[in-house]
């Protein structure tokens, strides 16, 4: 999953084929409408991904929402949703940025809200779970660099805070998480660089 939160736009997209993605989405379709009244969390949870890879964000995180709301204490499902919640927050900000509208920065805030506790309930589940706090990481930086064009929002954690918790967990993605705080930051940009230049010398057999 960590390819996922690659910076560069729509990779997500090219992980998987057009024609395996509408050959699943079919099947899946075709599960919930045959079973209108069992709980098809499995296939609400394919139709998410697909969806996602799709770039259909809303279309994807209504499913990833109903498959959550059959497994609320799944931690896959909260996962996928939180990853969803967090590319919504990015793209809805990207548009609000080019021609601001109420509405809009509305949906935000509520992605960004419903997205920091979704991970967060991850945490909970899985203290281990660096995948989600890399998203934290992720999304926190975001609302941190834009506070101001957000509408004031806060969160209880900032950015440091995960990428902390992430090399007690895993010295090496920690290093990356770190990596991601400065490459964001205008003055300490090089200083990211130089951190990812460092695991690639001495990590290369990490991805």
């Amino acid at each position: 999953m960590y390819l996922i939160l690659i910076g560069k736009k729509n990779f997500h997209t090219y992980l998987i084929s057009d024609q395996e993605a509408n050959k699943c989405k079919t099947m899946f379709k075709n599960l919930i409408t045959a079973h209108p009244d069992d709980e098809m969390h499995e296939a609400y949870f394919g139709l998410a991904k697909i969806y996602f890879h799709l770039n259909r964000l809303d279309v994807a995180y209504d499913c990833i929402f109903k498959a959550v709301k059959f497994r609320p204490s799944d931690k896959v499902y909260l996962l996928w949703k939180g990853l969803i919640g967090f590319y919504l927050v990015s793209v809805c900000s990207l548009e609000y940025f080019e021609s601001p509208k109420k509405e809009l920065l509305t949906n935000i805030q509520k992605h960004i809200t419903a997205c920091y506790k979704t991970l967060n309930t991850v945490l909970e589940l899985n203290q281990a779970s660096s995948v989600s706090a890399f998203i934290l990481v992720k999304l926190c930086a975001h609302v941190e660099k834009y506070q101001k064009e957000l509408g004031g929002v806060k969160l209880k954690k900032k950015a440091k805070d995960y990428a902390q918790m992430i090399k007690k967990m895993d010295e090496y993605i920690g290093y990356l998480a770190w990596a991601e705080i400065y490459i964001g930051t205008q003055d300490k940009r090089e200083v990211g660089i130089q951190v990812l230049e460092d695991l690639v010398r001495d990590n290369p057999n990490r991805p």
